[in-house]
């Protein structure tokens, strides 16, 4: 037992690190290593000249903006429907039947719901626009803020909420000055998963975006694939490619650890 806690389990760890981390090493290596390097030449330099080509010249800029515009957008409508629907079914008990259906909901794989929902939005005109893309992932992000938020209203104590009540309080008040407040921790929580999912997801913007709305994740197709459809493999390509998933995991890992940090801040 001792052997195992002292040698495999820590060897363990350091496979499981390694198999995620190595991978974004080489891709940021990949970016900002000059060529004499990548071909086999030790040198100690590094040049940003990719990063700087894709952002300024090649209108990696504008997808980022459309990332980050279409996950906020899509974080803030989701809290703002998901937090009172579940602070609403823990305060009047709804059935464990409404909870199965909303948990479901979130199961459904997304391909079963592309066709119709590309025919809905070119009728109605949301094909490629920021708006559409929000409400989709307001859809796919609102069962899994409503079971965390729930959760968490589940281990409030109502009887604070019902002293502010006989005190005189709105139950509007009540709702906004004494039950959210205790709630920062869940609200945090639910936040960064939606965001993440919001920021990488793939499936609905390769389906509904064409040039207007693209999104982050969807562009690194375009630098994966070549003008004939095939995937690159030209050195000067293949580093544009890293250095477009490395900006595009930057913001997913900024927001992990300042939410980190905030966590660790409210639970001490």
């Amino acid at each position: 037992m001792n052997f195992a806690r002292r040698f495999i389990a820590p060897l363990i760890m350091v496979l499981l690190v390694s198999a995620y981390v190595l991978p974004i090493a080489y891709m940021a290596l990949l970016s900002i290593a000059p060529v004499q390097g990548l071909s086999g030449l030790l040198s100690l330099s590094f040049t940003f000249e990719i990063f700087k080509s894709l952002l300024l010249q090649r209108g990696f800029t504008l997808f980022l903006y459309n990332s980050a515009l279409i996950s906020v957008s899509s974080l803030l409508l989701t809290l703002a429907l998901s937090v009172p629907a579940a602070y609403a079914s823990v305060r009047w008990n709804a059935r464990k039947g409404f909870i199965g259906f909303i948990a479901a909901s979130r199961l459904i794989p997304q391909f079963t719901l592309m066709i119709s929902l590309y025919l809905a939005y070119r009728s109605a005109g949301l094909q490629d626009t920021h708006l559409g893309l929000i409400l989709v992932y307001t859809f796919l992000n609102v069962p899994l803020a409503f079971l965390v938020m729930r959760r968490y209203f589940e281990s409030f104590d109502l009887d604070l909420e019902e002293a502010a009540l006989c005190d005189g309080s709105s139950r509007a008040y009540a709702f906004f000055r004494i039950v959210l407040p205790v709630m920062k921790e869940g609200l945090l929580v639910a936040a960064v998963l939606c965001f993440v999912m919001s920021w990488n997801e793939l499936p609905f913007a390769l389906l509904l975006t064409d040039v207007r709305a693209v999104t982050a994740t969807k562009s690194l197709l375009y630098l994966l694939y070549s003008s004939r459809g095939v995937a690159v493999e030209e050195l000067e390509d293949i580093r544009f490619l890293g250095a477009g998933a490395i900006l595009q995991l930057i913001p997913t890992v900024l927001v992990v650890i300042i939410a980190q940090r905030l966590l660790r801040r409210l639970l001490t």
